[in-house]
């Protein structure tokens, strides 16, 4: 089961809300991913419950990101 969500981007204005939510968690990714790449390496930190949580979670989902010149898709799986 899966899910893609395909956005336009135009020259600075977008086409929907959807779009807009999608580019704006895009750019706080770019911003923050420096900070959790230093957090992972903290690992030790988080206990075995929460850590096996999250490898379940990972297990089972899988999301990809495609970017084109005026486009992109955001594909969700559940594996």
């Amino acid at each position: 089961m899966g899910v893609v969500i395909v956005g336009l981007r135009t020259a600075g204005q977008t086409i929907n809300s959807l779009t807009s939510t999608l580019e704006r968690l895009c750019e706080k990714e770019q911003r923050t991913w420096k900070e959790r790449i230093f957090n992972q390496m903290r690992l030790d930190e988080v206990n075995s419950s929460q850590r096996n949580h999250a490898s379940l979670w990972l297990r089972k989902v899988a999301v990809s990101m495609h970017f084109g010149i005026d486009t992109y898709a955001l594909s969700v799986d559940l594996l």
